[in-house]
């Protein structure tokens, strides 16, 4: 498990080919090698490798008249796609919605010029920056394993939800900046003018994932402000993910 980049190559999808020559030295098949870049993920991959028990059947319960298929034709055919879909591994879906949020190293939080002339923040930016100028994220720590529900909108996309903390850095004006407040810290001087500041914020992360034809593509990303754990898990899907 790294997250450092003196260990992956250029593509920062695997790992340095000089690690991978060392591995071919001591003779172990490549196929056994596997690298995450948090724990969360190594969980996933590591649990992905062991062999699942076997479920303990239960009597069914009986279908009451409130779970029976709806008869509308657009849920039919909702259903029917469905149906038609290749089977996902978890293990995938974890991949992919980890690589979806720590891509998002070293991007700008901070307001930007945008169509029309106007200023807005990137599109991934749905949560309160702090008070730096020209913030950029410079670490991310996922804090929750993400769990995984339908696209009530699309039978071939999966939202994958997490907490994360994220690290920014940018500048500070001086005269902006209140000791007492704890929400920035400031960690050097830029200039005569700008301080050198940090900042932690958490926040939920929300990945789209399009898993049409059994393949598993990360095709948006949202960091949001938390919400307020409501007690209901949200990880239960319609169909069974492959071991």
């Amino acid at each position: 498990m790294t997250f450092d980049n003196g260990f992956r190559a250029e593509d920062k999808k695997s790992l340095h080919q000089d690690l991978m020559d060392d591995v071919d030295r001591l003779a172990i098949a490549r196929n056994r090698i596997s690298w995450s870049r948090s724990i969360v993920e190594a969980i996933a991959i590591v649990e992905a490798q062991v062999p699942a028990s076997s479920p303990v059947e239960e009597a069914p319960e009986p279908k009451s008249s409130a779970s029976r298929p709806s008869m509308n034709p657009i849920d039919v055919a909702v259903n029917e796609l469905k149906q038609m879909r290749s089977p996902v591994a978890k293990v995938d879906l974890v991949k992919a919605a980890t690589d979806a949020l720590y891509d998002l190293m070293n991007e700008s939080v901070s307001e930007q010029l945008i169509y029309g002339g106007d200023y807005g923040y990137p599109s991934f930016v749905k949560f309160s920056v702090p008070a730096i100028e020209d913030a950029a994220i410079v670490g991310i720590d996922q804090t929750t394993e993400f769990s995984f529900k339908e696209d009530p909108a699309s039978p071939d996309v999966i939202i994958a939800t997490a907490v994360a903390v994220v690290t920014l850095e940018g500048g500070l004006y001086r005269g902006d900046w209140h000791s007492g407040d704890g929400e920035v810290s400031i960690i050097g001087e830029l200039n005569d003018h700008y301080l050198e500041a940090s900042a932690e914020v958490e926040v939920r992360v929300v990945v789209q994932l399009n898993i049409e034809g059994g393949s598993v593509i990360p095709i948006d990303v949202v960091l949001e402000d938390p919400r307020p754990a409501v007690g209901i898990a949200d990880d239960v899907l319609d169909f069974a993910l492959e071991d």
